[in-house]
């Protein structure tokens, strides 16, 4: 069992639904879904009922309650040792425009959790100028904004999704500040240079 599926089975067991945990971890409902089932796998059983609402099996419950002390202790166990390492987690200040599509934002939150495990997002819904503007200031690390879009030329930008429009040309992009050394921007980045997301992909 790997901690990022006992945290999933978590935020899972509390919400006691699949969309709303999904949100919650920023990760698509059906990753969620295969996450769980593996997890059943290995534990030998289930450990919710499905239908007609999602309910813990006893089994789950004895997980919730020891997988929430085990979470407990892994977080202070990291977070004094980075303290004492003198490396906090890097913390990605994120934004993105109004009506982006949910399994978009699902996406960066799986990326993201995969290529820097630690790092989380702090979001900023808003129009393309307030999330260009935001950026300016240096109040984000990394702006999604929808295309076309016209950026200074400080700033750099690379295709991170396909929009769902009837434009073939429309789309999002990401912007962030060219002297920026972020980890987070840097993981992101590198994860969609061989092509922007889709939701199949």
């Amino acid at each position: 069992m790997e901690l990022r599926q006992l945290r999933y089975f978590v935020v899972l067991a509390e919400e006691l639904h699949f969309r709303r945990a999904a949100e919650k971890l920023f990760i698509s409902t059906p990753t969620l879904s295969q996450q769980i089932k593996g997890l059943e796998r290995e534990m030998g059983g289930p450990l919710l009922i499905r239908e007609p609402r999602v309910r813990l099996t006893a089994a789950g419950a004895v997980l919730l309650r020891t997988g929430r002390e085990i979470l407990r202790a892994t977080e202070s166990a990291i977070r004094e040792t980075r303290r004492e390492a003198g490396s906090p987690a890097p913390v990605l200040r994120f934004g993105f425009p109004n009506g982006v599509p949910p399994w978009l934002l699902a996406r960066i939150g799986e990326l993201l959790a995969a290529r820097l495990p630690g790092a989380r997002m702090v979001l900023f819904a808003g129009t393309t100028a307030d999330q260009l503007r935001l950026l300016d200031a240096d109040e984000v690390d990394l702006a999604l904004v929808r295309d076309p879009v016209e950026a200074p030329a400080r700033f750099s930008r690379i295709p991170l999704a396909r929009a769902e429009f009837d434009d073939p040309q429309a789309g999002y992009t990401a912007v962030w500040r060219t002297a920026s050394r972020h980890p987070a921007v840097e993981s992101l980045v590198a994860a969609v240079r061989g092509g922007p997301l889709t939701r199949e992909a």
